[in-house]
């Protein structure tokens, strides 16, 4: 928020996302490596994205249009190429897998008030990763079933750090995309038809995260995330059919309860922020609701988050607290022609929760009260 003599006026930004994109996939099912049936699947997915932003300068604290101060367009587009292959040897299950990533983003800036001395940024940046992971399942006796994963991810570069917009801020030569593996292990049962239950542990390694140190953007140091996380699911219809022998559930469908819960311990490992809290990164999170599922023709869901309190920059001030928040999603969707056409729906943050998930050096980040949203989904 503004201060000193521009302390009763107000911020004002308006971003806009203009998105469209498309993917192709092949998969070839084949027999070989004495396993039986083999899956391959390839494909490659591209989209672009349109941001212009504006900032303006309301002369008021509620002032909802003012002055622009900032004006500038952004674009970005993304293409990624991959490949899977499913092999199944007996019980054990393995997939390996392979992804190409590359990243375009550009900024141009038309206006910029609060640049007097340094020209308008006019920039580019690239990234190209490849990246690549390991599946592996196996049948244990009593339908349990054991699995592993291990895979590499990066985090690139946002439109602010890639080309930074205040005035004396700079990007260090040498800034690299973020990079991180991750680990889990886990078994998952069924153990009737109207109960499941998944229990997990993950490692997580983030090398060189992109932050801020003083006026420059920078890797700021290596970080590391640890926990568990336990789901369950449970068919309430299915349960009393059981117990009371009954078939009600053939007729009318199935109600699910489901709950997941994931417990975080996360630090820094490296750099100047070491021994102190990665951005983001609350102590757990647990999501619960219920669905209401019509043999596949018609599902509904009442579904809640709630999130712990957290920090939301690497230095862990006071400033920088989010308090913990719990927001209920409705969501549903029906096919109307056959299995080709299905409408779908929901509402978001249907109890309007007040709640903010972002911090920034200019204020907080007010989150969507209740939204709307629906469309037509067609398959084939």
């Amino acid at each position: 928020a503004p201060s000193g003599a521009n302390s009763s006026t107000n911020d004002i930004e308006r971003q806009r996302f203009f998105t469209g994109g498309a993917e192709a996939r092949a998969k070839k099912i084949y027999e070989g490596f004495g396993s039986g049936e083999n899956t391959l699947t390839t494909g490659a997915l591209y989209y672009h994205v349109t941001s212009p932003r504006i900032d303006k300068r309301g002369t008021t604290p509620d002032a909802v249009d003012g002055a622009v101060r900032k004006d500038a367009d952004r674009q970005m587009n993304y293409v990624s190429i991959f490949a899977e292959n499913f092999f199944k040897f007996g019980k054990l299950s393995v997939i390996p897998g392979v992804r190409l990533e590359s990243v375009w983003q550009s900024v141009k800036e038309n206006i910029n008030l609060d640049k007097t001395t340094v020209p308008l940024a006019d920039d580019s940046s690239f990234d190209f990763v490849p990246l690549s992971g390991l599946g592996v399942a196996y049948e244990l006796p009593a339908g349990m079933e054991a699995y592993g994963n291990i895979s590499q991810s990066y985090r690139p570069r946002i439109y602010t750090q890639a080309v930074p917009t205040g005035s004396g801020q700079v990007v260090n030569d040498d800034l690299e995309e973020g990079k991180s593996w991750q680990a889990d292990i886990g078994v998952r049962k069924t153990p009737v038809d109207y109960f499941s239950w998944d229990a997990g542990f993950f490692y997580m390694v983030f090398n060189d995260q992109i932050g801020t140190s003083g006026s420059t953007v920078e890797n700021v140091g290596d970080a590391r995330h640890h926990g568990i996380e336990l789901a369950g699911e449970l068919d309430a219809i299915g349960w009393l059919d059981s117990l009371g022998q009954t078939g009600h559930g053939k007729e009318t469908g199935s109600v699910n309860l489901f709950a997941n819960i994931m417990a975080l311990n996360a630090g820094f490992t490296k750099g100047p922020n070491k021994g102190k809290t990665p951005q983001y990164a609350p102590d757990f999170i647990f999501k619960t609701g219920i669905e209401y599922d019509r043999h596949g023709r018609a599902k509904i869901r009442l579904a809640g988050t709630f999130v712990d309190d957290h920090f939301a920059n690497d230095t862990n001030t006071a400033q920088f607290i989010v308090p913990s928040y719990k927001v209920w999603d409705l969501t549903g969707e029906a096919k109307v022609y056959k299995d080709m056409v299905s409408l779908f729906g929901g509402i978001n943050n249907i109890f309007d929760e007040q709640y903010f998930a972002r911090v920034r050096s200019d204020g907080i980040d007010p989150a969507a009260g209740r939204n709307y949203y629906a469309g037509v989904k067609m398959a084939w």
